[in-house]
């Protein structure tokens, strides 16, 4: 066997793992009950399909080439990519028959048993193990793993149970509560929620992912297997805990904090999310994460230490390191794949071989997906890859083109240059946001991060003999340590520090790959750069361009108890937004971005001293909290009732701004949007209905879960055909009365965010029955 079989077989598993993503493959827990060959048939037309691959490429390829492989190898190849799909399949997680996930009411799954008991509002106690250190959520809450035992719906009721649960409770709770602990957590199960809203975070596909199916909130815990006071269990947690205090000791918060995580990784450490977030707006995510750089740092340093020893001892020394390294951070990919690599290097002194870094960089990437190929489809998987890949392929070809800059500066520009080339369209096709400043923020903070990583190692090493001596080294890092931050505040608090580019496709993102791949296997073409990097360019901003001046488009966003509407209107954007930070930050904002939307026409904000968004915005009509009215903040002009505005091309109509109660007319169509309607405004909704100023109404857009009577008792005045509530739970009777006048009702709890075009009509994000 070649060493090119080798390639091929390992680059074979890859793409039969990578083809899973053409159609989806059906879930094993689904066929556990009810078996049908129809729900196998994706499956098998995959595996069809590669096979059919090999015998083509077997017959073809040695034909064309003669330097190729033989047939037997590529006929080898298509049954490998075969065995992957069939791999990927069986290694989803399901849960198991007792799975806690099976008594939640209503159950997660068709496939729980009939008599299975249920609690009627799923409040219960579980006892089990907990799995990791509790951390805290951004919500003040601390979370953890727990791996269930028993479930106890009434007190004289205790169910076996299996299955891991993702647990929230209050921060003080979880006070005092380490991995390894038995404890026994009151509260509430609930089902996990897929995405409410486009391209939003999917929670049920995260919890799948870990292996969970159900989520717990929890509010009393209670331990079980030891006293208060007494010793925990013992873990690695604890040496990484005894090095986080003695690094924050004498740094303090948050320096203290982003050291630790620095050397350990954000998901050892607990670091404030404010810090957090400004890392990853300005491109140093990674920074935060235990990745390939850390590993890299400590094998050359204990490869240096003891460079006068044979490489047995470097090998002995170095794996031990590594083991270590790995036990510290957790087994997550970036930290698996570096590990990987760092074993292959090892190996390559001790055998007194030269390591080829594209094999091991292959090698590694096959191995760990055959350990979990479920990682093929993990974000952190992809980008250490990708970025290690550029690493190895592109320093060089760039470091020569830099070569009229001094050998130092130019490194330093090569590094991040090379991971973005290869990982910036994954990126675009997963967040749809450029980091302005990214490459440039990497540059200058290059040498502060391995000043500091380096320094956090010695620190680390030192606290864990004695604490005082990694004190005092960690307050040695205190001046780039602030030197870094201050960095990382002033660029994520800079003008225009990212650009919404808008979410690009998948074969947008393939085509510039393939660009990119040209580039690096021919060097001939180098000469070109700039040339195919404003082709490359084009690919991505072309389409979404003339998409965004071609799309009319009004989405109404899943954000219960309050109302976010926006209207895309050929290149205008309107915006009607009532909500607070969390649903800005965590809905409206990322919704923006996806669709490349960087500054706004008209906004209308209902709320008042509301937070202010990051896209700019022409026109911004303000409500004034004093005198309850509608502000126009550049001329700061009061607004009249009735007085129609120009919103992104469209006339609009604030009837009361109070309520507020404001008509959109939508090519044609009149849109009526109700706020949350208190008992004391019920008579102005009235008087407005007998003057007949609301009338023949297409769309009903209302805050809350049921309408006031004297909307109800007026449905023939108003004669929607469409009806959208905000709200986790429409009334019964509101909907019923909805349903008699013969009107299609949506609401976001049930059916996500909502979707209107002049082709599609309405379409909803959550996959189920929209219409009611």
């Amino acid at each position: 066997m070649g060493s090119f079989d080798g390639v091929l077989w390992c680059l074979a598993y890859i793409l039969g793992l990578l083809c899973t993503a053409i159609a989806p493959l059906p879930s094993r827990g689904d066929m556990s009950l009810q078996f049908s060959w129809q729900e196998l048939i994706p499956l098998v037309s995959l595996v069809l399909a590669m096979v059919g691959l090999g015998i083509g490429t077997a017959i073809v390829i040695p034909r064309i080439f003669r330097t190729a492989p033989p047939p037997r190898s590529w006929l080898i190849a298509g049954f490998i990519a075969a065995l992957a799909i069939v791999h990927i399949w069986y290694r989803q997680p399901i849960p198991a028959s007792n799975d806690i996930s099976r008594f939640i009411s209503p159950p997660v799954t068709q496939t729980a048993s009939p008599s299975t008991p249920k609690p009627e509002n799923n409040s219960v106690t579980v006892q089990g193990v907990v799995e990791n250190t509790p951390m805290l959520t951004r919500s003040n809450k601390a979370r953890f793993w727990l791996e269930a035992q028993q479930l106890q719906i009434k007190p004289e009721e205790t169910t076996q149970v299996t299955g891991k649960l993702y647990v929230t409770v209050p921060l003080l709770q979880a006070t005092g509560i380490y991995p390894g602990d038995m404890v026994k957590v009151s509260g509430n199960l609930y089902q996990p929620k897929a995405a409410a809203n486009p391209r939003g975070f999917d929670f049920r596909a995260f919890l799948a992912r870990e292996g969970s199916f159900a989520g717990f909130s929890g509010k009393f815990v209670s331990l079980t297997s030891r006293e208060f006071g007494d010793a925990p269990p013992w873990g690695w947690w604890q040496i990484r805990q005894k090095i986080a205090r003695s690094q924050v000791f004498w740094l303090g918060s948050p320096a203290g904090e982003l050291l630790s995580s620095m050397v350990l990784g954000s998901r050892a450490v607990d670091l404030p999310y404010e810090v957090k977030d400004q890392f990853v707006e300005t491109g140093l995510a990674h920074v935060l994460a235990a990745s390939g750089f850390h590993v890299s740092l400590l094998l050359g340093v204990l490869l240096f230490l003891t460079k006068k020893y044979s490489g047995k001892v470097q090998f002995i020394a170095g794996l031990v390191g590594i083991l270590i390294f790995i036990s510290l951070a957790g087994w997550q990919p970036s930290v698996a794949r570096a590990g990987v690599m760092g074993v292959g290097v090892l190996l390559g002194i001790l055998l007194e071989r030269k390591t080829k870094p594209l094999g091991s960089l292959l090698l590694a990437a096959t191995l760990l997906l055959v350990a979990n190929p479920l990682w093929i489809w993990d974000l952190g998987f992809q980008l250490s890859f990708l970025a290690t890949l550029g690493l190895v392929t592109t320093v060089e070809p760039i470091t020569k083109r830099l070569d009229w800059l001094p050998t130092l500066i130019a490194s330093l520009m090569a590094v991040p240059l090379a991971a973005s080339l290869w990982t910036l369209p994954l990126l675009l096709h997963v967040f749809s946001v450029f980091s302005t400043y990214s490459i440039f923020v990497n540059i200058l903070s290059t040498p502060l991060v391995t000043v500091i990583s380096l320094g956090g190692m010695a620190s680390a090493v030192a606290g864990v003999i004695y604490p005082i001596a990694g004190s005092s080294i960690a307050y040695a890092l205190n001046l780039p340590i602030w030197t870094l931050i201050k960095l990382v505040e002033f660029f994520s608090n800079f003008p225009s520090n990212s650009i919404a580019i808008g979410s690009i496709s998948l074969g947008q993102m393939l085509l510039v790959y393939g660009i990119v791949i040209l580039v690096w296997l021919f060097p001939k073409i180098h000469r070109y750069w700039w040339l195919i990097g404003l082709g490359a360019i084009a690919v991505i901003l072309i389409p979404n361009w003339y998409l965004q001046k071609q799309l009319f488009q009004a989405t109404l966003l899943a954000a219960p108890q309050e109302q976010v509407f926006i209207l895309q209107n050929q290149g205008k954007i309107g915006l009607i937004n009532t909500s607070k930070s969390n649903t800005r930050d965590f809905t409206l904002v990322p919704f923006l971005r996806q669709q490349g939307i960087n500054s706004i026409d008209t906004l209308i904000n209902l709320v008042p001293n509301s937070p202010s968004l990051k896209q700019s915005a022409k026109t911004v009509y303000q409500l004034n909290k004093d005198n309850r009215q509608v502000i126009q903040t550049t001329t700061q002009s009061s607004l009249d009732i009735n007085e129609a505005i120009d919103f992104a091309g469209l006339n609009l109509k604030i009837l009361n701004p109070q309520i507020p109660i404001i008509q959109l007319n939508i090519q044609g169509q009149n849109w009526l949007f109700l706020g949350r309607i208190t008992a004391e405004q019920r008579a102005e909704i009235s008087q407005l209905l007998k003057q007949q100023e609301i009338k023949n109404i297409h769309t009903l857009f209302w805050l809350g879960a049921s309408l006031p009577p004297e909307v109800l008792t007026n449905l023939e005045t108003l004669n929607p055909e469409v009806a959208i509530a905000s709200t986790n739970q429409i009334d019964p009777q509101t909907l019923e009365i909805l349903q008699q006048s013969a009107t299609t009702t949506y609401w976001t709890g049930e059916h996500g965010a909502i979707q209107w075009t002049p082709k599609a009509g309405f379409v909803t994000t959550l996959e189920q029955d929209n219409r009611f």
